[in-house]
């Protein structure tokens, strides 16, 4: 029996273009710590996100691979190209922001002139915005393709990724403040 239908050298891609910001603020920052302690938030996570990178890219018995119409095609296309700009231009802001943030950890007077409350503000909202686009990548991507566990996979790995970014993000700002 067949299980794996096709696979998807266009999901794929996007995938790949999509997380190569990802890929490098990893190796740019390996020992950063992530997640928070909700064990049942992180395992949602994990489990909705290997889902949703699967499924993104194999298709498993349920139909074949393909849209329904070509409107659904290009919403496809044209969509995951505008979260792949959108993530790399939003990576691009928050590389330059972070660098202002350790120039000033440092204690220059004039950077620390330029990093102000403001920016450590527009900061935790970037990166709010910045966890929500693989989200939306995987929603756009299951809703057009009609394909339910891709969808099921991303709305598991948006409520676990959204809130374990956001406690991170809280229990960073209380140990900073």
């Amino acid at each position: 029996m067949n299980i794996i239908t096709k696979g998807s050298l266009f999901g794929l891609i996007f995938l790949v273009l999509f997380f190569l910001p990802n890929l490098v603020h990893y190796i740019r920052r390996p020992g950063e710590r992530t997640g928070t302690g909700n064990k049942a938030m992180k395992i949602l996570e994990w489990l909705g996100g290997a889902g949703s990178l699967i499924f993104s890219v194999f298709w498993f018995a349920s139909r074949k691979w393909g849209f329904y119409s070509i409107t659904e095609f290009l919403a496809y296309w044209l969509g995951s190209m505008v979260l792949i700009l959108l993530n790399w231009i939003l990576w691009a802001v928050y590389f330059f922001k972070t660098r202002l943030h350790r120039v000033a950890a440092k204690g220059d007077a004039a950077s620390v002139f330029v990093v102000g409350k403001k920016q450590v503000r527009s900061l935790v909202g970037l990166k709010m915005v910045i966890v929500v686009l693989p989200v939306l990548l995987f929603l756009l991507h299951g809703i057009t393709q009609r394909y339910v566990p891709l969808l099921v996979s991303g709305i598991l790995f948006a409520v676990g990724h959204i809130y374990v970014t956001y406690e991170q993000i809280k229990s960073d700002t209380v140990k900073n403040a």
